[in-house]
């Protein structure tokens, strides 16, 4: 997988009507992490992580990764 910004992960998953907490507790991804993410200030996720938030959204992880 390359090297994308995950800042699009908001957008999807209210696309999907979830919280953060919600999207946490279906794809096993604290909700800090989640947060760094849509926010642009965390580290880039591991795949795990990227193909865990991706299954819980029902999204490809290159969709997630835009």
């Amino acid at each position: 997988m390359k090297n994308h910004d995950f800042t699009r992960l908001r957008k999807l998953r209210l696309k999907a009507k979830l919280t953060q907490v919600a999207l946490s507790q279906r794809s096993g991804v604290r909700q800090g992490l989640i947060s760094d993410l849509e926010t642009g200030t965390g580290q880039r996720p591991g795949y795990d992580v990227v193909r865990a938030l991706a299954d819980a959204l029902g999204i490809s992880t290159d969709e997630l990764a835009g």
